[in-house]
C-alpha cells in the first residue's frame, strides 16, 4: 500500500458513485487547495462538532443563547463558550 492508499481508495469510490468526471474535478480541487500539504483527517464526531459550532456562531444574535442551546441540545454556557471561540 502506498502512502496515498486511503486517498486513492476514496477517489475510486467517488468515481464509482459519482462518475469519473466528478472524481477528476474533486481531485483537481483538492490538489489546488492542499497539494503538497500534510493533512489531518478528522473523524466523524469532530466534523459534527465543527459543523454544529459553526452553525451556532452563524445563528448567534447576542440575545438568543437559550434558543440555540435548546436547538442544539447544549447548555447556555456552552453556547457562550462556542461563540467566544473557546
Amino acid at each position: 500500500m502506498t502512502r496515498h492508499g486511503a486517498f486513492l481508495r476514496v477517489m475510486e469510490r467517488v468515481a464509482v458513485e459519482m462518475g469519473g468526471e466528478a472524481s477528476r474535478v474533486m481531485l483537481a480541487l483538492f490538489v489546488a487547495e492542499s497539494g503538497g500539504e500534510r493533512l489531518m483527517v478528522p473523524d466523524e464526531h469532530d466534523l459534527f462538532l465543527e459543523c454544529r459550532n459553526k452553525n451556532i456562531r452563524d445563528r448567534y444574535r447576542g440575545h438568543n443563547a437559550e434558543e440555540l442551546a435548546l436547538r442544539y441540545s447544549v447548555s447556555v454556557s456552552q453556547v457562550k463558550r462556542i461563540v467566544a471561540g473557546q
